[in-house]
């Protein structure tokens, strides 16, 4: 019997996983090309049904794929804000999360081809990828307020959710209302806000 470790099984590539489809997908998007259910379970050698089975719609596999770059994105902000030592980190994260995302290749094709998708994935409070980004600023809100950081008196996710919806606003311009985003419009604004 062949061992796992054996040369003759390092060339034999991995069957596709469901989490080896979302990275497929990640690196399309990062790259700008049009994610699609289709193409992707084509280039993975699976069938579509599996990919609807494993991720689901187009827009489940969008919003996935969104969130997982955000998730990234958001935790390598903090690690530099952390090394940085920047005190008060929401409004300075969510700054550069506009930018970020502003200047990422696969926001940018869907603001300029299609930009009623991207507004609902991530705008709308119906989406799951909205909730994640304020579940995500609302514990760091509550961490920064437990620090003496924030003494706003709103509540946390009350707080998390304009944040967050002032960050959309700034970085969905494009697909929004046509002109270009403005992180540093975000800045000013997210500092004057979350005090």
């Amino acid at each position: 019997m062949t061992r796992p470790d054996s040369p003759l099984l390092r060339d034999v590539p991995a069957r596709p996983t469901p989490r080896s489809a979302l990275e497929l997908a990640c690196r399309w998007f990062m790259e700008g090309r049009r994610v699609d259910v289709s193409p992707l379970a084509a280039e993975l050698g699976v069938s579509r049904v599996t990919v609807h089975r494993w991720i689901g719609t187009r827009d489940q596999l969008l919003t996935e794929v969104m969130w997982e770059l955000s998730d990234r994105t958001l935790t390598r902000l903090l690690r530099d804000l952390q090394a940085e030592g920047v005190a008060r980190r929401v409004p300075e994260l969510l700054t550069r999360f506009v930018t970020a995302t502003s200047t990422n290749a696969g926001v940018r094709r869907m603001q300029q081809h299609e930009p009623d998708v991207i507004v609902r994935l991530c705008t709308l409070s119906a989406s799951t990828y909205q909730r994640r980004v304020i579940d995500r600023v609302a514990a760091l809100v509550t961490e920064d307020r437990a620090a003496g950081l924030i003494t706003l008196d709103l509540d946390d996710r009350e707080l998390a959710y304009v944040a967050v919806r002032l960050c959309e606003g700034y970085a969905h311009r494009p697909a929004l209302t046509g002109e270009p985003a403005d992180a540093e419009r975000a800045r000013v604004v997210l500092h004057a806000v979350v005090r």
